[in-house]
């Protein structure tokens, strides 16, 4: 028997997403991937001029 759990998101750049819902652990899985692969993109972004400048000196 899955175990649904009460999930509450928000995230609020301007009062943006606000979400409250009942979820399995697949869905909270898929929430934190999403989370975390956004930030590591974001992070691989912003390091991509160091690294071009590394390479080029």
């Amino acid at each position: 028997m899955i175990k649904y759990n009460r999930t509450k998101l928000k995230i609020h750049p301007k009062e943006g997403l606000n979400m409250e819902t009942y979820s399995t652990p697949v869905i909270r899985g898929a929430i934190a991937f999403a989370i975390v692969a956004l930030a590591v993109g974001i992070c691989l972004l912003f390091a991509t001029p160091f690294i071009s400048a590394v390479r080029w000196w």
